[in-house]
């Protein structure tokens, strides 16, 4: 769901029927708002170049 989220602005509908056999309207509304709210955060940081504090790990190489 966050990889078609990320890469479409939507869910397909096989994905969204597949997420509705586990998961409530209610947790699945609760999802993709956070991942839209990451989504957010992460470009407002970016392009306000805000860096990590200096001892903060970054991603593995």
């Amino acid at each position: 769901m966050t990889d078609e989220i990320c890469a479409n602005d939507c869910v397909s509908e096989p994905t969204w029927q597949e997420l509705r056999a586990g998961w409530s309207d209610a947790e699945l509304c609760e999802l993709v708002l956070l991942v839209g709210m990451y989504r957010m955060v992460a470009g407002f940081l970016n392009t306000m170049g805000v860096e990590l504090d200096p001892n903060t790990p970054g991603w593995p190489d």
